[in-house]
Parts: structure tokens; sequence; C-alpha cells
């Protein structure tokens, strides 16, 4: 039997070994990649008489920041929309409010994770539609009116849950960087399922 000094000792080691692994900072996924949006198309389409909708088409450039290979579950989708009033506001959390609405599967087949090497990029293509108002005075919950908003979307896959990979450490969730969007004052309303060309100038 060891003598109840040597004993001590050991789990002393044992508690200060264990104590500095628990305090290994994890990378936060911040750390990890850089999630920027660009507008590649906007159109506004008809609701009804006091509603009608953005319609953003997106390309989602996720940048590999790590020095290890990073691995995209299967379409990673724009669950999440928070809307700011300025980019600034956005960057210190200040939204004026967040939903959960439309979305659309990337290109990608499905089934295919993305592999994004260390410093390289890759293109996620998605879209999200927000709910606008054409009378600033008509009540209606979570909408835009004609103005400047700061945009930062939550994406996630749609349907596989991936959580381990040979190819490298998985990043289930993304989170962009805030992106404007400007709401035009004299939208051009279209009837985005009818006939091409239908239109209702406001």
């Amino acid at each position: 039997m060891l003598p109840i000094s040597r004993v001590v000792s050991v789990l002393f080691l044992l508690g200060f070994i264990f104590n500095l692994s628990g305090q290994q900072p994890q990378q936060n996924k911040s750390d990890v990649v850089r999630v920027r949006t660009h507008i590649i198309e906007q159109k506004y389409c008809r609701a009804d008489a006091d509603l009608f909708t953005v319609s953003l088409k997106l390309d989602i450039e996720v940048f590999n920041l790590s020095q290890t290979p990073i691995v995209l579950p299967p379409r990673m989708i724009p669950w999440v929309a928070k809307v700011a009033a300025t980019v600034k506001d956005a960057e210190s959390g200040r939204y004026l409010f967040e939903i959960t609405r439309s979305h659309y599967l990337q290109d990608s087949g499905p089934g295919d994770s993305l592999r994004v090497e260390p410093q390289r990029a890759t293109t996620l293509h998605a879209g999200y539609d927000l709910v606008v108002k054409y009378d600033p005075a008509f009540k209606y919950p979570k909408t835009l009116i004609s103005g400047s908003y700061a945009l930062v979307l939550l994406l996630k896959p749609e349907t596989e849950q991936v959580t381990r990979s040979r190819e490298g450490e998985v990043v289930s969730s993304l989170t962009t960087e805030p992106f404007v969007l400007e709401v035009s004052d004299h939208p051009v309303v279209i009837d985005c399922e009818g006939p091409p060309g239908t239109k209702d100038r406001r």
C-alpha cells in the first residue's frame, strides 16, 4: 500500500492536470469561420393589399479561418433572420426583431457535405423572404417598411445532422456578419408566381 503522503501527492497531481485540461479554451465558431453575405437578386413579391415580400437571392461566402479543414453538413439553409436598424446595432446585439421564415435549398445535391480547406472559402447559394408593409401605420408584427436595415442570418442543416467527419471539423451552424438591406420607397411589386411581367407599381 502506498503511503498516505504519496497518495495525496498523486491525487493533487491528477487534479492539477485535469484542471489544466478543463481550462483549455474551446475554439469559438467565430474563430473557425467568417461568413459574409452578398445579395445577388432582390425583388418585391405581391402578398395582399397591405403586405408584400422582399425576396432575396443570396451568395453566402464561408471562409475557413483555421489551420485545419472544416466540413459543412448538406443543405445549410437560413433558419433565422435577425433584423437590426443598423450594422452597429447588429454588431452590438440590438435587434428590432427575430424571425424564422421561408427558406430555400442550396444548389449542392442532397447528402453532399462540403469540405473547406484551411484559409479557403466556399459559397452557399440560398434565399430568404421578409414581409414588408405598404403603410407604416398598418399594424402587423415583425414586418419591414421602406428604409435601410442590417440583417444577420443563422444557417443550419435542413435535414441531416452531421456531428462527425473524417474530412475535418464539422461546423453545424453558421452566423453571418451583418449585411445591409435597402427596401425601396417605391418598390415595383410583381406577382412572383404569376405570368412574367405582371407588376404592381407603388
